[in-house]
């Protein structure tokens, strides 16, 4: 039939078949050798699905969702015509012209996907529209980049927060490549995935396609990086070779003797080259001092120790203080909390 199940021996799957073509689109986008014959069943499957079901569904207002995604992956081939072994020319324009007028309905994944269909199609004033809907809600810091809010059931495929956000960053290539929140996008993305983390494959191979079309556009990609630090007088310089695997770890060390002679010990890291870079400062000492709660910049750690009392069968937390003593055989509670304000 040319359709693909979820699982082996499955039913065919109409949203399995589309996913499976969008992924087809993208190996031939970059030049990977796909079969033609495979993905031209494939659209002739889903043209039949649509002929059967969809345009049935659509008369009761039903799953444009779907069908948005289904006009943008029809867009996506460097040779049209492989989608349209399947779908006629009038009906791709059936498809775009119902998911623009549901347009403001869309989640802001789905519009992204809809401001790229129109564009591709010679619709840039429709495009621009759509896409503009989207950033307008977005917010912009020096430290944490350009992001949203997160969706509300997230768990839907087109809600996904990492994967609207790497939708954006595509969209603003393709429909507004001017635009200087994509640098912004992608700095949120890879915050997110040094302070919380991705949480699906398809999240993270969406991420780093999106991010390899950004470098690419900036001409970053593949370029080596050259990172100098300085702290207590002494400097140390990391080059990072895109051919090379950077390992685990990359550190300078500064003993705590040259801590000592300095007055006010600080670490500058510079970087000549365009796009981000991470680095973080640790300072390890020793202190008979309960640790303080610490502050930083995105991230914070606070512990609070407490007393674990008996009394009959139920147990209670007594708070300790600077001026609590403890005893021998004494339980205790530590309570670590972390918090990041970079979410979803």
């Amino acid at each position: 039939s040319g359709a693909f199940p979820w699982f082996p021996g499955g039913p065919p799957s109409p949203y399995m078949t589309l996913y499976l073509m969008s992924g087809f689109a993208r190996a031939a986008e970059f030049g990977v050798a796909v079969p033609r014959d495979m993905v031209e069943r494939g659209w002739r499957y889903l043209a039949r699905d649509f002929r059967e079901q969809w345009r049935r569904d659509l008369k009761q207002g039903c799953c444009f969702e779907y069908l948005t995604f289904l006009g943008y992956v029809a867009s996506s081939y460097p040779d049209p015509s492989w989608a349209e072994a399947g779908l006629s020319a009038s009906e791709r324009r059936e498809i775009l012209d119902l998911g623009f007028r549901h347009w403001r309905e869309h989640s802001p994944q789905l519009k992204l996907m809809l401001a790229m269909t129109r564009a591709r199609s010679g619709r840039g004033a429709d495009a621009k529209l759509v896409l503009a809907s989207v950033m307008d809600s977005a917010k912009s810091t020096r430290d944490e980049g350009t992001y949203w809010r997160p969706e509300e059931r997230s768990w839907l495929w087109y809600n996904d927060t990492i994967e609207t956000h790497a939708w954006a960053v595509r969209a603003l290539l393709e429909v507004a490549p001017e635009d200087p929140r994509r640098a912004g996008l992608v700095q949120w993305l890879f915050l997110n995935r040094q302070l919380n983390h991705w949480k699906s494959t398809r999240a993270t191979a969406e991420v780093l396609y999106s991010v390899a079309r950004h470098l690419e556009k900036e001409g970053s990609l593949l370029t080596t990086e050259e990172i100098r630090v300085a702290a207590a007088g002494r400097t140390a310089r990391f080059v990072f070779d895109p051919a090379e695997f950077a390992g685990t770890e990359r550190q300078m060390v500064v003993p705590g003797e040259a801590l000592a002679q300095t007055t006010r010990p600080a670490v500058v890291v510079e970087k000549d080259t365009k796009g981000l870079a991470f680095a973080s400062a640790t300072w390890s000492f020793s202190t008979e001092q309960p640790p303080a709660r610490g502050d930083g910049d995105l991230f914070s750690v606070e512990r609070r120790y407490f007393r674990r009392v008996k009394q009959g069968r139920e147990t209670t937390l007594e708070p300790l203080t600077p001026q609590s003593t403890v005893a021998t055989g004494d339980e205790m509670e530590v309570q670590l909390s972390l918090r990041s304000r970079i979410g979803a």
